[in-house]
Order: C-alpha cells, then sequence, then structure tokens
C-alpha cells in the first residue's frame, strides 16, 4: 500500500462517519422535525453512533499499522 493509498482510505473512513454523525442527528428528531427527548431511545441511539464510531476508529489504526509493517 502507497502513502497516497493509506490516505484514501483514511479519508473513506471518515467520510463513512461523518455519512453516520448525519445519520443519527436524523434519527433523534422525529418526522415532524422535533427532537426526540425519550432518554432511553436517546441512549440506544448514542450507543450504537459510538459502537459505529469506533469500528471505523478501530480500522484507521489498523491501516495504520498494516502501512507500517508492510514499509519495514
Amino acid at each position: 500500500m502507497e502513502r497516497s493509498d493509506l490516505s484514501e482510505r483514511y479519508f473513506e473512513a471518515f467520510e463513512r462517519m461523518h455519512y453516520n454523525l448525519s445519520e443519527i442527528l436524523e434519527m433523534l428528531h422525529d418526522d415532524n422535525g422535533d427532537a426526540i427527548n425519550d432518554p432511553e431511545t436517546v441512549s440506544d441511539i448514542v450507543v450504537t453512533l459510538r459502537q459505529y464510531l469506533n469500528l471505523e476508529m478501530d480500522l484507521i489504526k489498523e491501516l495504520s499499522k498494516e502501512f507500517t509493517n508492510q514499509s519495514q
């Protein structure tokens, strides 16, 4: 993997995170655009977002390790 490939993979991961942040924001509102205020529902949505973001961040760390190991 070239350094430019690594950069592209980082960008793709952050692009997916950005997309999902937008989706989560939509999930935090009802069909009328009003914010959902049920603590359990909001908590579930936040947990889902954290899990997804953690996966992408782990991918970024692994890509870095892969690139470093390949370069040695």
